[in-house]
């Protein structure tokens, strides 16, 4: 009885410890689960680019360009939301090129720049569109969905390079 009394300082050391695993222990199934489904929601990034790269093509290949101006917003849309998903991925998984990117800082300090030059280029068009053309607000929107994807990519490149170099020292 005087056992379920104690205080926390008043315990063992062992009995800490033991009541810290069983703590970890559940935060961390609870923390795995989580990290599960969000691997398998950044899988979803495929169809999405897919149908990204549908609204840009089908009506190309249709012969209808005006279509294709007109489905550019869509298109803008779920590419970015494709390349938000994938921040999602896991970052401990690096392909090749990956590899051949993050392992040369330079490299990747270019990709990078290159990257968000292209992101707040994306954001500043698209509210500029969004906020002084009435008519363009698809096109606006469908602009900030691609930089905010794009600060998303980026954002993964910068985790898996501090997983790459973690790993290494």
């Amino acid at each position: 009885m005087a056992y379920a009394k104690a205080s926390f300082f008043e315990l063992g050391f062992s009995a800490k410890m033991t009541m810290l695993r069983r703590r970890e222990t559940s935060t961390g199934i609870a923390m795995n689960k989580v990290l599960v489904i969000l691997k398998y929601i950044a899988f979803l990034n495929i169809p999405l680019m897919l149908g990204g790269l549908y609204f840009i093509y089908a009506p190309m290949l249709a012969g209808s360009m005006s279509d294709a101006i007109d489905n550019a917003p869509k298109a803008l849309i779920l590419i970015g939301l494709a390349f938000s998903l994938t921040s999602f991925r896991d970052v401990k998984k690096i392909d090749k090129m990956g590899r051949f990117i993050i392992e040369r800082p330079i490299a990747l300090k270019v990709i990078m720049y290159v990257i968000m030059t292209h992101s707040l280029i994306a954001l500043g068009f698209g509210a500029y569109l969004l906020t002084f053309t009435p008519d363009d607000n698809q096109l606006g929107v469908g602009l900030i969905s691609f930089g905010i994807g794009f600060m998303a990519l980026v954002k993964s490149m910068i985790d898996q390079a501090k997983d790459l170099t973690d790993h290494y020292n």
